[in-house]
Parts: C-alpha cells; structure tokens; sequence
C-alpha cells in the first residue's frame, strides 16, 4: 500500500475511534486498519496517542525530491528557476510557467480556471508547484509520469503558452549567449546541450527543491517539542 494512503487510512482509523464512531467491517486494502495497529494506539473519547509505530507510517518531507538517474545540482537548479520565470517560452512573450503557478501565491494562481496565452481560458484549475515532485503522476489526470515531462506539456499547449512547437522555443534559447552558456554548464560535456529534454530536466530540477516542510515533519524527525501536546 503507498506510505500515503497507509498515513490516511491510520489517520481515519484513529479519529473515527476516537469520535466513538462505528463504522462496518470492509475487505478494501485501502481502507482495512489491522488490530494490531490499531491497538498501538491508545484511544479513549478524548486523546489518540501517537506511539511509534503509528507513527511509522508517516515520513517528513525531505529537503528535496530526488529523482533516480537524475542527480541535481546547483547549475540545473539555477536554470530551472530561471527557465520558470522566462516569459519567452510562450508565444506572446508574456506568459510563463509562474504565471500559473506563482510562487508567490503558495504555488498557484488561485483561479478556478487558469489563463494562458491570449488570455484563454482552460478548463481545469493549476494545482501548486510545491511538492508537486512528489506526487506518483502529473498532471490532473495523471498523463505525464514526473516534472520534468509535464514541464514540457504547458509550453506547446496553445491555450496555455501557445508555442508552434519545440524548434520555435529552441530558436529562442539558441539565440541567447546567456541561456547557451547555462545549458552547457547543466549540462556538462553534452555537444548540444540546449534540447527541449533538457529544457524539461531544468525546470524539474528547480521543482524538486520546492518543498514546503512544517512542525509536523520536524515533529516525524524527532522533534517532540515541534508540536504542542493539544496538536
């Protein structure tokens, strides 16, 4: 069972115990909570305590999301953030990754549809960037499998920033000393390193050090005075 749904399934288990809730008996592995781990918790009407192995099944978020293969370093990173914000990779020069996903506005820009190129409207809301490099897919529907791929996706989308296609944004990039000098130190020893493919690995490097860690994860790291005993 992935950690997050082992993580709400004890949560659910616990404070529906602890609310003197009755629920009926399921075989769905997703929502069963065994005895034994039920009974690690000692629950009356008022307090759960959270002993350690309730607690197993949580992790604190770590201080980035790697990715396997793909080793970040401060290069990538820098041109990821920078690729982010660049309004030249839509096609009225006006739109970038930020606008939908401001990090200024915890990630999102707080629209019930997002607006793009030409002032289009899509059809879903921009969900946050941040711990967006942990979820299992991207995308509402899960289409792409990681950052790096559903950055590419948004730029050549015509009603979010509406380019013709990869070669229009590598002109762009091509153009630029500056852009071809960050590239080639992301992207050491490659003889062309400014590709669409390495457009994506830069902006999903910068994603994956967008992580939002709280008490609660200083908390699952050891901390016990991370959170106040009535939390």
């Amino acid at each position: 069972m992935p950690r997050i749904l082992q993580g709400l399934t004890i949560v659910s288990a616990l404070f529906a115990a602890a609310c003197g809730t009755d629920r009926p008996a399921t075989s769905d592995s997703a929502t069963t909570v065994s005895a034994a781990t039920v009974s690690a918790a000692t629950v009356n009407a008022d307090t759960v305590a959270l002993t350690p192995a309730v607690l197993a099944v949580f992790a604190p978020l770590p201080a980035q999301m790697d990715a396997p293969g793909r080793p970040l370093t401060e290069a990538k990173i820098a041109l990821g953030r920078r690729l982010f914000y660049e309004t030249l990779l839509s096609d009225g020069h006006n739109v970038s990754c930020n606008s939908c996903h401001a990090l200024n506005g915890w990630g999102a820009d707080g629209r019930r549809v997002s607006l793009g190129h030409d002032g289009r409207a899509g059809s879903r809301n921009s969900p946050s960037a941040y711990n967006a490099a942990g979820h299992f897919a991207q995308f509402w529907d899960g289409r792409a499998a990681d950052v790096e791929a559903q950055a590419k996706g948004p730029i050549l989308n015509p009603v979010e920033m509406g380019m013709s296609d990869s070669a229009a944004v590598l002109a762009h990039l091509r153009a630029s000393p500056s852009y071809v000098a960050a590239f080639r130190a992301a992207f050491v020893g490659q003889g062309q390193p400014v590709t669409y493919d390495n457009l994506g690995f830069a902006i999903g490097a910068f994603e994956r050090r967008l992580v939002t860690p709280a008490r609660w994860d200083r908390f699952l790291s050891g901390d016990s005075a991370a959170l106040s005993a009535p939390e």
